[in-house]
């Protein structure tokens, strides 16, 4: 019966409101990627996001590269996508998943 004990939990909430600031962080994050990025390809990275973070420290050099080209053409979103359908879909998942982690 523990199982469903853990139903009723809920959020642990400090007196800063870190999980609120951390729910709105994620939210505005995820609107930002879908500017770019097909809604399939971020519920992809997500469900393969353990798969994805251990890909992004073998491959650091890549990913960083990725991101810096997305940021330096932001203004352009015609240079973005052609640049984001261009990248193998690995990395495409793994700028997803280190955008999110780290922004």
């Amino acid at each position: 019966m523990q199982g469903i004990s853990t139903l009723f939990t809920r959020p642990q909430f400090n007196s800063s409101g870190d999980y609120l600031n951390n729910q709105i962080n994620l939210s505005r994050k995820v609107s930002k990627l879908q500017q770019f990025f097909a809604q399939c390809d971020i519920d992809e990275a997500l469900a393969e996001q353990r798969f994805l973070e251990r890909w992004i420290t073998e491959h650091p050099t890549e990913v960083n590269n990725a991101l810096q080209t997305i940021q330096l053409s932001a203004n352009n979103l015609f240079v973005v996508l052609g640049f984001i359908n261009s990248i193998d879909v690995t990395l495409r998942k793994a700028v997803i998943v280190a955008f999110l982690k780290n922004e």
